[in-house]
């Protein structure tokens, strides 16, 4: 049942009234969000859209979670680091060194590399399935914060 009401003392009295359930509505969402967009990054941008599949190490680093305050709700989705440092200059690009080291061949035989610079093109596989999954996060927002207020 629907009521409309038409002064805001009214509005404001049904609203706090209705904080919890809203708040509670909006924090599982947002746990929805944050599950939804590790899972997508995993599958979608990490397994051939933005970067090809080699070790698993960067599907891996992905984690979610989310955190919750009095006035805001947040989710959180990170990855890189740890053992796939590089997950970082996929998702910005940028320059960095590599300092001398020794290798090996194909062939077997060492070989000395010189110190050098290396320089890699963003390729976002983070922030372009979070905008890409924008409009349809207000979507669930709303519709959170709706189903919230009527229960």
């Amino acid at each position: 049942m629907f009521k409309l009401v038409h002064n805001t003392e009214q509005v404001a009295a049904r609203l706090r009234g209705r904080g919890a359930a809203m708040r509670e509505s909006v924090r599982q969402c947002f746990i929805r969000i944050a599950l939804w967009l590790q899972r997508d990054i995993q599958t979608n941008a990490l397994e051939g859209q933005a970067l090809k599949h080699r070790s698993g190490k960067l599907i891996g680093s992905i984690r979610q979670w989310t955190e919750f305050g009095d006035r805001e709700a947040i989710a959180i989705v990170e990855g890189g680091g740890g053992v796939a440092p590089y997950g970082e200059i996929h998702e910005f690009g940028g320059t960095f060194m590599i300092p001398a080291h020794m290798s090996t061949s194909r062939l077997g035989k060492p070989f000395e590399v010189r110190a050098h610079s290396a320089t890699f093109p963003e390729r976002s596989f983070m922030r372009w399935r979070l905008r890409e999954g924008e409009g349809m996060f207000l979507d669930w927002i709303e519709r959170a914060v709706s189903e919230g207020i009527q229960k």
